[in-house]
């Protein structure tokens, strides 16, 4: 199937994507099917394959694909991501803008080698400076200071777009229901975990643009 319901409204496009992934169950046959829509492919399959110049980059489960990226091509294509420019200090410290971060232990890494992090938004926290202050920071989770550009309410979550004083652009995305009480300008604190960051040795930045087919 090549793109069947890309004409389709977003609502009759999800109710029909539902009423292929039973039909799927009902029959047992396999279903090759072509999307450039991330969501899409992550509702109906079983595996995806990602192709970037008609070579696959990413082959897997949509949970793998996502929570473990192969490589950066497969982390910016698949959902959103923050990319932050590192250089390595050993096979798990790395330093950003002057401060030194924990990284996920990565064998072979070279004093100054530069090396590529991403953590997803829903992984990463902004705390304002006084919950900063009051919550002590774990072991093996970072933090850098920003300041905020945008916080967008989308009914079930809020996104907070930040900036570090480097010039690094962030997003952060948390429920609603447990809130971002930030507004433009404030400075913030951001905070992530060591193990929900994947680092990469080799990329490029047209690798760190949504520019692929999804198959």
């Amino acid at each position: 199937m090549d793109e069947p319901l890309g004409a389709l409204d977003k609502k009759l496009r999800e109710d029909l994507q539902d009423e292929l992934r039973q039909l799927h169950r009902r029959l047992g046959i396999t279903i090759v099917y072509v999307t450039h829509d991330q969501e899409e492919a992550m509702r109906l399959s079983q595996r995806i394959a990602i192709f970037s110049h008609g070579k696959i980059v990413g082959l897997g489960s949509g949970y793998d694909l996502y929570q473990d990226p192969p490589n950066a091509f497969v982390a910016s294509f698949l959902g959103n991501s923050n990319f932050l420019r590192l250089k390595a200090q050993g096979n798990a410290l790395a330093t950003f803008e002057g401060s030194t971060l924990a990284i996920r232990l990565t064998a072979g890494l070279k004093t100054d080698q530069d090396v590529l992090l991403m953590v997803r938004p829903e992984k990463a926290q902004a705390l304002s400076v006084s919950q900063a202050a009051a919550i002590p920071l774990e072991a093996g989770w970072n933090e850098v200071n920003a300041t905020v550009t945008e916080v967008l309410f989308l009914g079930e979550s809020q996104t907070c777009s930040v900036v570090t004083a480097g010039g690094t652009a962030m997003t952060v995305k948390a429920l609603s229901a447990n809130g971002m009480s930030l507004k433009t300008g404030d400075p913030v604190r951001v905070r992530w975990a060591a193990a929900d960051a994947c680092i990469y040795t080799e990329w490029t930045d047209s690798d760190l643009n949504k520019a692929a087919g999804t198959h």
